[in-house]
């Protein structure tokens, strides 16, 4: 009996164990996914003057669609989606 349950627990935390690596993966995936993007929407928006910041929106973004938004040193600001490698944006009016 004492056997079974020293093999179930190491079964368990061998589990545990490889689906904290996968999670981990995922999450890097992620990360470098967003970075990359992040790279591309600035290189797109210095055309149009100085960066002071850019911004993702995680909430209104999905896996296939990144959302976000950059503000220009001038205090100009746009909102943009970035979808399969294409940037669309608009200027915000205030």
């Amino acid at each position: 009996m004492k056997r079974k349950k020293l093999i179930l627990a190491s079964g368990l935390l061998t589990l545990a164990a490889l689906a904290y690596i996968v999670k981990r993966y995922k999450d890097e995936q992620k990360e470098t996914k967003v970075t990359q993007i992040v790279e591309e929407i600035r290189a797109f928006f210095e055309l149009f003057g100085e960066i002071g910041t850019v911004y993702i929106d995680q909430e209104a973004s999905t896996k296939v669609e990144t959302k976000g938004g950059v503000i220009m040193e001038d205090g100009r600001v746009y909102h943009f989606d970035y979808l399969a490698g294409e940037i669309f944006y608009q200027e915000d009016h205030v």
